[in-house]
């Protein structure tokens, strides 16, 4: 019963979700449709708006399309304006788990107003392809709207545009620097660590539970993996033992412990 539930769970898969990210502004964005569109060209090319209002806007990235019900629908990217609300409990989840510098806590508190960038009908295209897609809209959308600071929704994560640029230079645009967060939790004397974001696309995030191992540690050899995983897919199989900076793990599949619920992959120390 137990080798028939880890193949289960082997099976199991994360249902990819529509992406998005926030952009953080202390006033009204304020910026021209043809502006952006012609922004877009430059890297897209065959892209048009599709409709626009005061506070939506979206484009259709023609050369990208998914079936649904014999029919080739193009993906858009939706820019959707937003006051802010500073209660927001995945905001404040997230400055909970995760290290914000000086310079990040005070473009939050200074933030009036959001402008929420999102895929619709991505979720379908093959997930290295579409991080590429939403990174390149990202990186072009930066230098135009003067934004400082962008929330990833699906990873928690919270980065100044700059890093986020850098990060792109230097890796590329399938740069997984945003969409990957690594989380910290401690629970009574136990020290829990994840991954957060694979799970958007399709794939398992990771989770270690530990209490002797250093937690930077931890952090580093999750983040390895993760980009392994993005790299080849879930390649790790269940009972399989992996060593990673003088540390060694048994892999399984499992539910998550953390929020939100999903497929990770649990790497038990030993």
């Amino acid at each position: 019963l137990h080798i028939e539930m880890r193949y289960f769970m082997k099976n199991l898969k994360n249902s990819p979700l529509n992406y998005s990210v926030q952009f953080f502004f202390n006033k009204e964005p304020l910026f021209e449709n043809i502006i952006l569109l012609g922004e877009l060209k430059k890297i897209f090319r065959n892209v048009n708006i599709l409709f626009s209002t005061n506070s939506m806007i979206s484009f259709v990235l023609n050369d990208y399309s998914v079936n649904a019900e014999g029919f080739d629908i193009p993906i858009q990217i939706l820019l959707i304006k937003e006051s802010y609300n500073s209660n927001s409990k995945k905001i404040l989840e997230s400055i909970e788990h995760y290290q914000l510098n000086d310079n990040l806590i005070d473009c939050i508190d200074e933030c009036k107003f959001l402008l929420v960038i999102s895929d619709f009908m991505g979720t379908s295209i093959e997930y290295k392809e579409r991080v590429t897609i939403f990174n390149k809209i990202i990186k072009t959308l930066i230098p135009i709207l003067s934004c400082r600071t962008i929330y990833w929704s699906c990873s928690q994560k919270f980065i100044q545009s700059i890093d986020f640029l850098d990060a792109l230079e230097k890796e590329s645009v399938d740069s997984i620097f945003g969409i990957i967060n690594v989380r910290h939790f401690i629970k009574e004397d136990e020290h829990i660590m994840d991954t957060l974001g694979l799970s958007s696309i399709g794939l398992p995030d990771l989770q270690c539970s530990f209490n002797k191992a250093e937690p930077g540690l931890i952090s580093t050899i999750l983040y390895e993996y993760a980009r392994k995983i993005f790299k080849h897919g879930d390649f790790l199989n269940d009972n399989e033992e992996i060593s990673s900076m003088n540390l060694k793990f048994i892999c399984n599949h499992s539910y998550s412990t953390t929020k939100p619920k999903r497929i990770i992959i649990e790497f038990k120390e030993i």
